[in-house]
């Protein structure tokens, strides 16, 4: 991400124009750049089933839909028991029971364990930035 559109995006997720960052702000901030639309997209190709709450339908995936996402979006072969691995929330789930939402897909996404950059530089040019508008 460009230092140009951060700044932009930064300013305006501080709603109150301090110049700095709420945990509120922060918080919005942060789901506003994890919450993709490509994201979203792959997400919605994989999730075979939907729940209705509060007048709201929402996407899900099955342990299986997960698995069909490794295979191939991820070029990952998995199991049942690898998928449980992913998260936290998944862990102590009946595999029949257990959904995987968006915010889980996401979370699984963005963990350690699927990062796709050198884990020696976990503290990149964006955070330093960030931080300095903190």
């Amino acid at each position: 991400m460009k230092e140009e559109t951060l700044n932009t995006l930064m300013q305006e997720y501080d709603v109150n124009k301090d110049g700095k960052f709420s945990y509120e702000e922060f918080e919005e901030f942060l789901n506003s750049i994890l919450r993709k639309e490509e994201v979203q997209e792959i997400f919605n190709k994989y999730s075979s089933s939907i729940f209705e709450r509060e007048n709201q339908v929402y996407k899900m995936m099955s342990p299986r839909d997960l698995i069909r996402f490794y295979q191939h979006e991820q070029k990952q072969t998995m199991t049942l028991e690898s998928i449980r691995e992913l998260s936290d929330s998944l862990a102590n789930a009946e595999m029949d029971d257990y959904v995987v939402t968006f915010d889980i897909f996401n979370s699984i996404l963005f963990s350690p364990s699927n990062m796709i950059f050198n884990s020696a530089y976990l503290h990149p040019y964006q955070v330093n930035l960030l931080l300095k508008f903190l």
